[in-house]
């Protein structure tokens, strides 16, 4: 690609070119979350597995018409959950029932013990149930042998509940994508030890192997990578004989030292560098050595940026989920917010309701893509097209909460 693609031409450009993972691994229950399953799951039973009481009550026998006044029963037992009660009810009885429980031969309905009176073995009430009043019926929820949750889902705490109650104790997923997670740069140091002129912390590097877990991926190698282009050449190398995927940060760049962009076309191809956006112009996209490479800018919020707009989708992509786009929202600004033409923005800014509920946004603050602590304090992304010049306060914008961005694509 030789032009500079835009960020939806460059998500298509990956999708297109990568192919998904194909491997599987079976896992129990207990380690299937964020995990993609490689087959549909099917029910073993109904789900319900029997006609039970959705209330503590009395089952009763209920027929279609309507009735009015005061109705007497007879007790004649009792249904406990797990211990179903197999004594039929004859006409005018009825037994005590609790949630959950089997609904005993001869009854199709539960009044509530609320709306009812005891004396003895004489039930009394002036509600007149309607045939299949707080019955759960057997299958209503799932019928046996139907589809669970289809090949492709990504598996979350909701779902664990659903394979349980379907007779499920482990399931094939997709095997977690493999990748490789590195920082550039000769002034790069591990965090914790004592600064030299000119040095900084390897942040860029914790916060990738971070998001990497979040989204679904596998660390399969982590180091930080000076200034060299011959260590740099034999690393990614040898990191392609593992990984599906190499992740950068810094060194993509136009710099003396900027080494990755040669060291892609030597050992394979760049299929796009540098994208029209801001923050993250200087991002690269290719194959080195048989695996894929997505090098991305150096400055910490360019790299949180544009990790959350590619490499999020794309470690998707590889475990075969379709690409999906986060969530936008439209709302008002508070202030006016100011940008050049030519390169789609993504502004740091900050979501807020007011008294009355009504959400808008305002920036965060500056948006020099250094600003940690700008970014710490966002939980949004304002999204500015490029032909856009900025927008006053009171315009609508597009913005893209922190929460569409988080955990797998």
């Amino acid at each position: 690609m030789n032009k500079q693609p835009t960020l939806a031409e460059a998500l298509a450009e990956m999708t297109q070119s990568v192919t998904p993972c194909e491997e599987t691994e079976t896992l129990p229950l207990e380690s299937l979350c964020g995990r993609v399953l490689a087959e549909a799951l099917h029910a073993g039973a109904d789900l319900p597995g029997h006609t039970q009481s959705a209330m503590d009550g009395y089952a009763v026998h209920a027929d279609d018409r309507s009735a009015t006044g005061t109705a007497s029963y007879e007790l004649t037992g009792t249904s406990w959950a797990g211990r179903p009660s197999d004594t039929p009810v004859p006409t005018g009885g009825c037994a005590r029932i609790f949630t959950g429980a089997v609904l005993p031969p001869g009854t199709n309905a539960v009044i509530i013990q609320e709306q009812v009176e005891v004396s003895g073995t004489t039930v009394t009430t002036s509600h007149i149930p309607a045939a299949g009043e707080n019955v759960r019926h057997a299958g209503e929820d799932v019928r046996s042998g139907e589809v669970l949750l289809e090949r492709g889902t990504r598996i979350g705490n909701e779902h664990l509940g659903l394979l349980v109650a379907g007779g499920h104790a482990g399931a094939r997923v997709i095997r977690a994508p493999r990748v490789a997670c590195f920082s550039n740069g000769d002034e790069l140091r591990a965090p914790g030890t004592t600064l030299g002129p000119g040095e900084l912390y390897d942040s860029n590097r914790l916060v990738m192997a971070d998001a990497i877990r979040e989204c679904g991926g596998q660390i399969s190698e982590s180091a930080c990578l000076p200034d060299c282009r011959d260590t740099i050449r034999d690393t990614l190398a040898e990191a392609a004989g593992t990984a599906d995927l190499i992740v950068t940060s810094g060194g993509a760049s136009v710099g003396d030292a900027d080494y990755l962009v040669d060291v892609a076309r030597e050992l394979g191809e760049v299929r796009f560098w540098k994208l029209p956006i801001k923050p993250g112009k200087p991002v690269l996209f290719g194959q080195v050595a048989g695996a894929w490479l997505l090098a991305l800018p150096g400055n910490p919020v360019s790299s949180w940026v544009t990790f959350r707009l590619l490499v999020r989708p794309l470690l998707a992509h590889l475990e075969g989920r379709p690409l999906q786009h986060p969530h936008r929202i439209s709302v008002p600004l508070q202030e006016a917010v100011k940008k050049r033409a030519g390169r789609a923005e993504y502004q740091r800014g900050v979501l807020e309701a007011d008294a009355t509920g009504t959400v808008s946004v305002r920036s965060a603050g500056s948006q020099d893509s250094h600003r940690l602590r700008v970014l710490a304090s966002a939980n949004c992304l304002i999204e500015l097209d490029a032909a856009s010049t900025g927008a006053n306060a009171g315009e609508r914008v597009a913005v893209i909460p922190f929460s569409a961005l988080r955990g797998p694509a």
